[in-house]
């Protein structure tokens, strides 16, 4: 994951899908009601002391945030974030997860390609 530039999530498999209403790594409202998603993102490279990371939901692409978080570094470690966002979403409204860290470098994943520890779900509450 590219230094400064806001990254799409991409998860790699899906456990539980009964409505069908995760599609390319995003959720996508079956219908206008309130939602809560919730969300984990673990790197595999460490941020280092003074550095940050943040993640956050958006509607519709990077620059449209429903909620997220940030974590500054005060040692150097890999970084676990969770979000959660809960309010409205509109029928067909595509909710994905996003990321962006200030490293200076890459920040790359463990050696199979994915994230050590990823999740993303999301269910219509009201």
């Amino acid at each position: 994951m590219t230094t400064a530039t806001n990254i799409k999530i991409l998860y790699q498999t899906e456990s539980y899908d009964a409505g069908a209403d995760y599609a390319s790594s995003a959720f996508v409202a079956p219908a206008t009601g309130v939602y809560r998603l919730t969300a984990t993102v673990q790197t595999g490279t460490n941020l280092t002391d003074g550095k940050t990371a943040f993640a956050w939901f958006s509607v519709g692409g990077a620059t449209a945030p429903l909620s997220g978080s940030r974590v500054s570094m005060g040692v150097s470690d890999v970084v676990l974030i969770n979000i959660t966002y809960e309010g409205p979403l509109t029928l067909g409204n595509s909710v994905a997860v996003y990321f962006r860290h200030d490293l200076g470098s890459d920040v790359t994943t463990n050696a199979n390609g994915t994230y050590a520890s990823m999740s993303f779900a999301g269910s219509r509450i009201a």
